[in-house]
């Protein structure tokens, strides 16, 4: 069987902190610049030897997105992006409560040594761009809104501050046109890619989704592939939670109880694949079993 080598990575805007198993052992910290010349000597000292690697690390926006796109396209690398949630709560759960990019990347390695990996789907061209898009109108709007409130505040400045209400106004068309010219852009994107052009139909014909909305629903929750549960022990990560026949606390005892019961969702709801039997069994029926 060939050696895989595991290595959980913390990422940060300017630095790489990865933790590394091989053959069984741990090895010693590893550090590396957040640059593409830092993404390369990362993938040469992670196959070093010819060995195959197994990488996971959190998905922390523009910071991950370069670094994980380098180790899909290098050989011999596979990669989980993680989300940054299930991390933590898995740290937690093994009693860990030190912070330090040290203890992070250790954290990263542990849970890609005891979960099932998934291998990190990388989104197509045209939706990356189209993500890129939606957060610089996100960017203009923000500052739009900032101009507004200075707008507002030169309301109270009397005359002398005429030229700067001026100069404001000014800048708010400037943004609501860049505005307009990005939105149409994102848009015309969407209708070049027959599979989003689509899935915009079916945003839109929902109501309350106007076209600028479901742009952004296309660009920041993409259809990813769907990576096959495991049929017993843990669950996946950050799954919903089974179904309880449990009567809360708060609701106490008497005819109200037996109502809150009967309301609790029944095990069909349960994903397919939920390793727990949460159908609850009757005295009765266990005696006589």
């Amino acid at each position: 069987m060939k050696q895989v080598n595991l290595i959980g990575v913390d990422v940060d805007s300017e630095e790489l902190v990865c933790a590394m198993q091989r053959a069984g052992e741990r090895q010693p910290l590893a550090r590396f610049a957040n640059t593409a010349a830092g993404h390369k000597k990362f993938i040469w000292w992670a196959t070093n030897g010819g060995h195959a690697a197994r990488v996971c690390l959190e998905a922390t926006g523009i910071y991950s997105l370069e670094f994980a796109l380098a180790l899909h396209h290098a050989k011999k690398m596979e990669v989980m992006v993680v989300n940054p949630r299930a991390i933590k709560d898995f740290v937690r759960a093994c009693m860990q409560r030190a912070k330090t990019d040290a203890v992070d990347a250790g954290g990263i390695l542990d849970y890609l040594e005891r979960m099932p990996f998934g291998a990190w789907q990388p989104p197509a061209p045209e939706v990356l761009e189209l993500q890129a898009i939606n957060r610089r109108i996100v960017q203009l709007n923000t500052e739009l809104t900032r101009e507004k409130n200075r707008r507002h505040a030169s309301e109270f400045a009397g005359a002398s501050a005429d030229a700067i209400a001026h100069d404001i106004e000014v800048n708010i068309h400037h943004l609501e046109r860049r505005i307009v010219r990005m939105q149409d852009s994102g848009l015309q994107l969407v209708r070049r890619v027959p599979a989003l052009a689509a899935k915009l139909a079916h945003l839109v014909s929902a109501k309350g989704i106007a076209e600028n909305s479901a742009m952004r629903l296309l660009g920041e929750l993409r259809c990813s592939q769907t990576i096959s549960p495991p049929r017993s022990g843990w669950p996946m990560p950050g799954a919903i939670r089974a179904p309880t026949n449990r009567v809360p606390r708060s609701i106490g005892r008497g005819a109200s109880a037996k109502s809150a019961t009967a309301t609790c969702a029944p095990r069909s709801t349960c994903p397919p694949w939920w390793p727990f039997n949460t159908t609850p069994t009757s005295k009765r029926s266990t005696t006589n079993s």
